[in-house]
């Protein structure tokens, strides 16, 4: 990959995480016990490729986290822990997140 085109997609991640991801963990952290329960789409243990292959949706939300999984040839064989723990990341925190993001973006 080309040096400007890895600089540009660090931009783009830092970016979405800015804007999507601290917002959107606000909100996760205001939630109470009494919501509704969170479907688990999501696992630690699922490779990426194949969260994002099944959830498309699921990209944004990665991005979102810090992750640039999407754009990575890495991302075909890493389970998301793995990913996470490359990122110095909490593959917990990032799990909770993607599920919490698929919710009204994947049909019942």
């Amino acid at each position: 990959m080309h040096a400007d085109t890895v600089f540009l997609s660090c931009i783009f991640t830092e970016l979405c995480y800015d804007t999507y991801r601290l917002p959107k963990l606000k909100q996760m952290e205001e939630k109470t016990m009494s919501d509704t329960p969170i479907k688990e789409y999501v696992t630690k243990d699922m490779i990426i490729g194949e969260i994002i292959a099944k959830y498309p949706p699921a990209a944004y939300a990665l991005m979102a986290c810090g992750m640039g999984c999407v754009h990575c040839g890495a991302a075909q064989g890493e389970s998301l822990a793995e990913a996470a723990a490359v990122h110095g990341l909490d593959a917990s925190e990032i799990c909770a997140f993607v599920n919490e993001w698929l919710q009204d973006k994947v049909p019942a």
